[in-house]
């Protein structure tokens, strides 16, 4: 059994150049960019204001369609529609 002092000393070690680690270095980009979701280029992050706003919105829908309104349940059997809203609902929903 050897130790891991000479496994060390039975390896080859190459000498790359400078050039050779950029071709290297640029097929493993090259690589990443072609999975989806990894191209820096064509990601476009939301700005935070319109993140935010978003978030807002989604929580006032939420909260509208969560709550249980005698008036709304009414309205969704009348018009067969299950996103039907009663109006202080659909104000809520809307940000008035």
């Amino acid at each position: 059994m050897s130790s891991p002092g000479e496994a060390f000393q039975e390896q080859e070690f190459t000498i790359v150049s400078k050039r050779e680690k950029k071709r290297i270095t640029q097929e493993g980009v090259d690589k990443l960019r072609a999975k989806p979701g990894w191209d820096p280029t064509t990601f476009r992050s939301e700005r935070p204001e319109d993140t935010l706003q978003s978030l807002n919105q989604n929580k006032r829908t939420q909260s509208a369609y969560e709550t249980e309104c005698d008036l709304c349940g009414e309205l969704r059997k009348q018009n067969d529609d299950p996103t039907a809203l009663c109006e202080v609902h659909l104000k809520e929903v809307l940000g008035f």
